[in-house]
């Protein structure tokens, strides 16, 4: 399938406690067991001195940001979920990922 569109998708979860963590953990094991192959997700718990512990989720879709929106709801219901849906050339969404 040729995409010259994908959705780029980003998901955080600031202040996410080893509770949030542990329970977001769970929702990604099993929503990786049913979900759409267009989709390509990371998933990273991080932690620094400067900022408290949060969950970022990146990555992007084959598809438009509604149908993206669809796929990605069990990973954004666990609350105080942020997220962006960007639709955008594809080499545009690469460098997103790219680092500086």
């Amino acid at each position: 399938m040729k995409a010259d569109k994908v959705t780029l998708i980003e998901i955080k979860y600031p202040r996410a406690d080893r509770e949030k963590q542990t329970c977001f953990l769970l929702v990604w094991q099993d929503w990786l067991q049913e979900t759409d192959e267009r989709i390509c997700l990371t998933t990273e718990l991080c932690c620094s001195q400067e900022e408290e512990p949060f969950i970022l989720v990146r990555g992007i879709f084959q598809g438009l940001p509604e149908e993206a929106l669809g796929i990605i709801s069990p990973l954004i219901t666990l609350g105080g979920a942020r997220y962006r849906l960007k639709y955008l050339p594809f080499k545009e969404a690469l460098s997103a990922f790219t680092l500086p």
